[in-house]
């Protein structure tokens, strides 16, 4: 279960899925995305308990905090200034404590046998005027640290984004490469892979596990031979609308549900779905962030 503050099915939560569906076939993984656009700590905490006893999750992955801390961030389009940056001063107790209060109710769930939390994704320099990446990434290694900390304290897993997010990112834009993010803060399908890259080492997935599969752009000649094996595509199925226990609900939660099943898809609906990118072409571009991505220690 993602407990994350979009609804949307993004390209990190995508690949990620995909590539342990690929590479763990057997295990009847189901993924839930249980997220809500504009998501904080705080609002979390009212409607957790319903999206828990609804989806049964055995693992759990948090990412929030972000909503707390920034400014609702806006279309790079919209001519309205941001807001002023919150003082961190006033957020140090308030957020960890909040995290800390989900992070319980979320282990005392039934079923529940593993939360993990995740530190925020960094920004990327120099993608749109709009995200001043020099003042924003300070902000969010704060929230990293506070992510961490929290963790420690209530003795579950982390994955720090923030930290490889930054390296990569700042790579990228010195290089003059392809942008990894539409407007510095929301990855693209490129970027999205780096970051399910990010949360596959941190759960100790290593890349040749990846690159057997074909989910990996570091290993080439690999890749142009498993490009053209559907065999675990034709077994993916993705539900984008809520269940019937959801809508007997008042309260409708906006869920993407990955999960391991037979059956074919539709030829159409395989580019959103399976955990290698579109071409070969598509993806040599990445093919060195992953690679300098799993030479991180």
């Amino acid at each position: 279960l993602w407990a994350i503050r979009s609804p949307r099915p993004s390209p990190t939560r995508v690949r990620f899925a995909t590539a342990m569906l690929s590479i763990r076939p057997h295990d009847k993984l189901r993924f839930i995305n249980g997220g809500y656009d504009g998501a904080t700590i705080t609002s979390t905490l009212t409607w957790i308990d319903d999206l828990l006893s609804i989806s049964q999750p055995q693992v759990v992955f948090i990412a929030l905090g972000i909503n707390d801390l920034l400014p609702v961030t806006r279309s790079p389009d919209d001519p309205s200034p941001s807001a002023p940056l919150p003082d961190l001063a006033e957020l140090e107790s308030t957020i960890p404590q909040n995290l800390g209060l989900l992070v319980e109710r979320v282990k005392a769930q039934a079923g529940v046998r593993s939360v993990i939390l995740l530190g925020p994704s960094a920004t990327q320099p120099g993608v749109s005027t709009r995200v001043d990446s020099t003042t924003l990434n300070p902000q969010l290694r704060k929230l990293s640290e506070w992510v961490m900390q929290t963790a420690r304290q209530h003795q579950v897993n982390c994955i720090d984004l923030t930290e490889f997010s930054q390296a990569i990112y700042e790579q990228a834009s010195q290089t003059d490469g392809e942008p990894l993010t539409f407007d510095g803060v929301r990855p693209n399908e490129l970027g999205g892979v780096v970051l399910a890259s990010i949360l596959l080492k941190g759960l100790q997935v290593e890349s040749r596990e990846l690159e057997a599969k074909g989910w990996s752009p570091i290993a080439r000649a690999k890749w142009h031979e498993c490009v053209a094996d559907w065999r675990w595509n034709s077994r993916l199925r993705v539900w984008n609308r809520p269940t019937a226990a959801e809508l007997c609900m008042k309260r409708c939660f906006h869920t993407n549900k990955f999960s391991f099943e037979p059956g074919a898809w539709p030829e159409n609906h395989r580019p959103l779905v399976h955990g290698r990118m579109r071409s070969s072409e598509q993806t040599t571009p990445g093919a060195r962030w992953i690679a300098l991505l799993w030479s991180f220690s």
